[in-house]
């Protein structure tokens, strides 16, 4: 179908196993794509172009405490400062 490729093309475009492509439908990581039978999917192209793969493995996990530790700081200033706004009210 003419804006639409299949697995195989689209494991190709991406670099990808044809299973991991299928597991990206499923998943909804590549909008509009279609079921057709067991295994075959109808993906539009637009997705697949458009497709941006997110971190994996040890990268998540870093991004993650990465996160968690930029919000423990933000707190921790925010403690901060509330507690010195409050040490100058009572001066």
């Amino acid at each position: 179908m003419k804006g639409y490729m299949s697995t195989k093309e689209a494991a190709t475009y991406l670099g990808y196993d044809q299973d991991y492509i299928c597991y990206l439908c499923i998943k909804g990581k590549l909008p509009g794509a279609e079921k057709l039978g067991d295994w075959m999917w109808s993906i539009p192209e637009k997705s697949v172009y458009e497709y941006k793969p997110g971190l994996q493995g040890f990268a998540v996990i870093r991004a993650r405490k990465k996160a968690e530790q930029e919000a423990w700081l933000q707190e921790l200033n925010a403690a901060i400062t509330d507690g010195k706004a409050r040490r100058r009210e009572t001066e």
